[in-house]
């Protein structure tokens, strides 16, 4: 695990989530792991073994009411046994090590935990640009209409009509600056970049739709025995 980078962990535990997502299976779950994954936001170039002693230090909390890190723990599990034949030593170890972390903080909220292992992991950027134009774009975000339009836009997807209807609106509510339509993508789809242009993040928004109305024109194997 020593060499293995936050990022090569990321990127396996998103393609997860988009096979998740693929299959049509708990929605919850493959929600919860997005959230989950953005921890790691800023962090990729570190190794996880530094990344998880930074966070370790972080204390458990079960006081809010949200979905918990208990409810992602056996979907990573999951992957861990599925990759166990065939995956490194290293991500593997990795995985081991993300695990024995989520079991600590089982009862955590995903989005308390998430929230303090960032900033437990980025100080140094903090206090180094508090008067940076990101910084105060962020400070100043909707929180409320963000949170608002990812609830409509899970409950459009997949829904044609309905969806592109939703964007639409989306796209001409003067609301919706480029730091909110970069957190709703963040949330929606897939982790964006902060400094990700509006029109680009809308973009992100639109491909998850695309990537399930794709997939379910396609010929259903789904479920079926192998040969």
């Amino acid at each position: 695990m020593a060499s293995l980078k936050v990022g090569e962990l990321r990127s396996l535990l998103d393609s997860f989530a988009d096979a998740l997502e693929a299959n049509q299976a708990d929605r919850a779950a493959m929600r919860g792991l997005r959230d989950l994954c953005a921890m790691f936001s800023g962090s990729e170039d570190k190794t996880v073994a530094t990344f998880l002693k930074g966070i370790k230090l972080t204390t458990p909390n079960s006081d809010a009411r949200s979905p918990k890190i208990a409810s992602v723990v056996p979907v990573v599990a999951s992957l861990r046994t599925f990759v166990n034949a065939f995956a490194s030593k290293d991500l593997n170890d990795g995985l081991d090590s993300f695990l024995d972390i989520l079991r600590t903080h089982s009862d955590s909220p995903i989005s308390v935990f998430v929230a303090r292992a960032v900033s437990v992991s980025k100080p140094a950027v903090s206090q180094s640009k508090p008067k940076s134009k990101g910084k105060k774009v962020a400070t100043s975000m909707d929180d409320r209409l963000v949170g608002d339009y990812v609830k409509r836009l899970e409950a459009a997807l997949g829904d044609g009509a309905k969806f592109e209807s939703l964007l639409s609106e989306l796209s001409a509510d003067s609301r919706v600056q480029q730091a909110e339509a970069v957190a709703i993508a963040s949330q929606f789809y897939k982790q964006t970049a902060k400094d990700t242009s509006r029109p680009k993040a809308l973009e992100r928004i639109r491909e998850r739709q695309d990537k399930l109305m794709k997939f379910k024109r396609q010929p259903s194997t789904a479920g079926r025995p192998a040969a």
